[in-house]
């Protein structure tokens, strides 16, 4: 082998140290792979493919669209809507993980009444639903989830009015009267709330953000939702 050979075939060898260059790409791949799997389990613990179900509520014709909203958002396999004395009724397919599945109807059914208050006065109110235009869930590299909330401009008016009143208050953050979270006005203003869920362990943590985002995402129900067994 001439001289020139070799030395194409020295610089073709990895260097010593070249692994060590390759775990930050290792660490991105694992992260994705990690958030993709979290993110399914939250939604839905398992893809749609459990069994079908008829799911029916008195209520008015108005919270239909609500609900198809929701259905959508938590990707219920090929939904049917039957309209019913005083009510209607949607049959989807459920996941096929029994503690998501049997959640699913009162989430559909969650008046999603959203309220922010300061802490130290729970009687006055900043932000409700008219203020908020979508809500998505959303993840970081720590894989710690939040239900994001972003503010319309009214919204985002009421929020900086509240941060240059108080820089050291804080926003509790409530659905149906329940807190589901709160944010320093340390933070500043922003257009996007983010809410970190209480939960018992990472998987309940992502169900609870997913599900509260499609909730929010939806806006309230109009009216009362009353099951209807069948």
């Amino acid at each position: 082998m001439d001289p020139s050979t070799r030395e194409q075939v020295e610089l073709m060898k990895p260097r010593k140290g070249a692994f060590i260059l390759l775990i930050p790409v290792i660490m991105v791949i694992f992260v994705f792979v990690a958030y993709t799997a979290m993110f399914g389990l939250g939604l839905y613990g398992r893809p749609a493919d459990g069994r079908r179900v008829d799911l029916a509520w008195k209520a008015c014709p108005e919270a239909k669209a609500v609900v198809k909203h929701r259905v959508e958002g938590m990707g219920l396999g090929d939904p049917v809507y039957t309209d019913l004395d005083g009510g209607f009724r949607v049959t989807v397919t459920l996941p096929s993980d029994p503690e998501v599945a049997a959640d699913i109807p009162r989430t559909l059914a969650t008046p999603g009444v959203l309220r922010a208050h300061p802490v130290n006065d729970p009687g006055r109110t900043v932000l409700t639903n008219e203020h908020v235009t979508s809500a998505a869930i959303r993840q970081d590299l720590t894989l710690i989830p939040w239900t994001v909330l972003t503010l319309n401009t009214a919204g985002l008016a009421a929020l900086d009015a509240f941060v240059q009143e108080d820089r050291e208050g804080r926003l509790v953050y409530t659905i149906d009267g329940l807190p589901v979270g709160s944010v320093s006005n340390l933070k500043g203003t922003t257009p996007e709330v983010e809410l970190t869920p209480e939960g018992r362990d990472d998987r309940d943590r992502m169900h609870k953000a997913a599900a509260r985002s499609i909730v929010l995402d939806s806006g309230p129900v109009p009216c009362p939702m009353d099951r209807i067994a069948e």
